[in-house]
């Protein structure tokens, strides 16, 4: 068995060694995924006024919250230009690193692929450039900040810096995101004098009442 804390209430709870899934505190009810893993999550945007692309950084510790926004980057080869300029800024894609010969087994890797809108906690958005605090997702293909909306006959009309305009309408389903994968591995811990294994079993230790399949995460 090992032993982890609640992250809820810090209660001591045991689970099977080795074991995968979801654990539930029995005492507060709080719920994560077990053994920890961090997800970051990369998703580019560009300015609305000018095109200039920034990168919104996000995390969680578990497949059952949501990504929540750490930092607000820039994109290192874009220069800052005044809102009023309508000239696209086009940045070329930085090339990923060849990761061929990388004979390291147990890296990170990163992903990009498309995913579920509602993973995200949006709170804290704001372009680098224009300050703009919302975005939408324009027809051109690409997530853009709504800096340069405005009200048109009561309706919210957005003009893109690739050309692309119109009235918007409905709601963002899916992003693309490119996502890295950190397992906290936890410290081995020295087993027990044969005399110390009891009292280390405490009443108010819980163990995992059915070990989660192998195979991955649940399923949402």
């Amino acid at each position: 068995m090992t032993v982890v804390s609640c992250i809820g209430c810090e209660q001591k709870l045991r689970v099977p060694e080795g074991k995968r899934g979801t654990v539930t505190c029995p005492h507060c009810g709080a719920a994560w995924f077990h053994p920890e893993t961090l997800e970051l999550s990369d998703v580019e945007f560009r300015c609305s006024f000018t095109g200039a692309r920034f990168n919104v950084i996000s995390s969680r510790r578990s497949p059952l919250h949501k990504f929540t926004i750490q930092a607000i980057k820039k994109a290192r080869s874009t220069a800052s230009r005044s809102p009023t300029e309508r000239k696209p800024d086009v940045v070329p894609a930085v090339p990923r690193p060849d990761m061929s010969k990388d004979k390291v087994s147990d890296a990170p890797t990163t992903v990009g692929a498309t995913y579920n809108a509602d993973e995200y906690n949006w709170t804290g958005f704001s372009c680098p450039y224009c300050a703009a605090s919302s975005f939408v997702s324009c027809w051109g293909g690409h997530l853009a900040c709504d800096g340069s909306s405005e009200l048109r006959n009561g309706q919210k009309f957005h003009q893109c810096f690739c050309g692309h305009a119109g009235f918007i309408t409905g709601i963002i389903k899916t992003v693309e995101s490119k996502r890295l994968s950190l397992e906290e591995k936890l410290a081995a811990q020295k087993p027990l004098p044969t005399d110390s294994r009891k009292a280390a079993i405490q009443p108010g230790d819980t163990a995992l009442p059915t070990p989660p399949p192998k195979g991955g995460l649940p399923a949402r």
